[in-house]
């Protein structure tokens, strides 16, 4: 099984202050579908891996966020592909879970529930703690420059690596234009 994770919010979606918090207010960016589509065309295995901290704090309720995966689902299949797996963390970031990106919990879940090895295995996100949870699971960090994703790669074409995990190797993720563009280097490199 060939296996890639990706963000949500950011690197699917266009960002929204405060969190997408209804269908509604889900955009998916411009040629994400079809990227995760092509994905799983190639015979890709893509799971989604987001922080959803809205549902712990009320903001959110989980049919509004049922209603959000099952339009993304949609979406992919009409374009011919498949999502086999959406995990979401519902904690806020001060509950201090083991499943909130940087921490591990989603990339353990989706481990176990694919009885696939995370090793290795390319994770596209846009922010700092998406680096970070590929480098501490040991997946191959993929930075797009959508959602906060311009910031975050100045980091590291500006200063070089700034992530101070432990497992950091100082060498800085590949970074991309967009989720289409990150396909596309799976596709041909994983």
């Amino acid at each position: 099984m060939s296996l890639v994770v990706i963000g949500r919010d950011g690197v699917i979606n266009e960002e929204v202050p405060g969190g997408v918090k209804s269908l509604a207010q889900w955009v998916p960016i411009e040629g994400s579908i079809d990227a995760i589509a092509k994905l799983s065309k190639f015979g890709f295995t893509v799971v989604i891996a987001t922080n959803q901290p809205g549902l712990g704090e009320g903001s959110l309720e989980l049919d509004q966020l049922e209603a959000i995966h099952n339009t993304l689902r949609d979406r992919v299949e009409t374009r011919g592909g498949n999502i086999a797996g959406i995990f979401y963390c519902p904690h806020r970031a001060d509950e201090q879970c083991h499943c909130r990106k940087p921490n591990t919990g989603l990339i353990d879940a989706i481990e176990l529930e694919l009885q696939a090895p995370i090793h290795e295995v390319p994770l596209i996100g846009h922010r700092q703690s998406d680096v970070e949870l590929a480098l501490a699971t040991g997946a191959t960090p993929l930075l797009v420059r959508t959602g906060q994703g311009v910031h975050t790669a100045q980091h590291y074409t500006n200063t070089g690596s700034t992530n101070t995990n432990s497992t950091n190797t100082n060498t800085p993720p590949e970074i991309f234009n967009s989720l289409s563009d990150a396909a596309d280097y799976v596709i041909r490199f994983f």
